[in-house]
């Protein structure tokens, strides 16, 4: 299957289960998110201090690092909490839609909340150990670090389908790239600027609070804390948005990708 078939494929099935992806994403990464973010909110407004330096970017320049990293560590260790949370929120949705998308390619989000949980804590081991490799090559070596990102880029899909285990399952992604790098490379570059394509998109409706919250700073030389409120709950709302078309859709794709490989490869041997 070339891109325009994949893609075409791939955008059916996600239009199908758009509304278990919907309910599925509401409950698992929606909701959690949104009460982290009212938390932080909370957190930010209520502490003078706080708000003084967030509020107000010109007492932030006046300030040594060691007080403003002492005034606001407690800030800094909420967010790193909240930014923790979060990626294990999403990694729990990439569990369920492999697992699910893999079998069939119609879905509810009772599927996907069952494949989500099951196994989980041996996929997120998968994602970390994989995760760190990739960070270590970027940081060692950039180019090697890409270079080895997309070789493994099917590897939670074969962890899922082949328990073949965290490095099995990296040495048969592979395998399966390799003489095809480029290709798809190019696939991930395509389906990225897709995703970046939505993103912009989406970000214009936060973006007529940004300019007031911008204005008013200007004006008057501090922000608007019903401004900042406002503005914080639409960054939420349009990164839960994004993220609602692009992670289940890059997801799909790759596997429609992963299984006419597979496909193409069971085909070969039988010849």
């Amino acid at each position: 299957m070339n891109f325009g078939e994949i893609f075409g494929k791939s955008w059916k099935e996600y239009w199908e289960n758009f509304g278990s992806f919907f309910k599925f994403m509401l409950i698992f990464l929606a909701l959690p998110t949104l009460i982290l973010a009212i938390i932080s909110i909370v957190y930010i407004t209520s502490n003078p201090e706080v708000w003084a330096i967030l509020g107000n970017p010109q007492i932030a320049a006046q300030l040594s690092s060691f007080d403003l990293f002492n005034t606001l560590s407690g800030y800094f260790i909420l967010s790193s909490i909240f930014t923790l949370v979060s990626i294990l929120l999403t990694i729990y949705i990439l569990k369920g839609i492999i697992t699910v998308s893999l079998k069939k390619d119609k879905y509810t989000s009772s599927e996907l909340t069952h494949a989500a949980k099951n196994n989980f804590w041996a996929f997120l081991g998968f994602e970390i150990v994989s995760l760190i490799f990739v960070i270590l090559l970027l940081i060692l070596f950039i180019i090697p670090g890409i270079i080895f990102a997309i070789f493994w880029i099917f590897g939670a899909f074969i962890f899922v389908s082949q328990n073949k285990g965290i490095i099995g399952s990296l040495k048969i992604s592979f395998h399966m790239v390799k003489g095809r790098w480029w290709k798809t490379f190019g696939y991930f570059i395509l389906v990225m600027l897709v995703g970046a394509g939505v993103s912009i998109v989406v970000s214009l409706l936060e973006l007529p609070f940004s300019i007031m919250n911008i204005l008013y700073a200007t004006t008057n030389g501090y922000m608007s804390k019903s401004l900042f409120i406002l503005s914080s709950l639409m960054n939420w709302l349009t990164d839960f948005i994004a993220s609602l078309f692009i992670v289940p859709f890059f997801l799909i794709f790759f596997k429609n990708y992963y299984l006419s490989l597979l496909h193409k490869n069971k085909g070969k041997k039988n010849k």
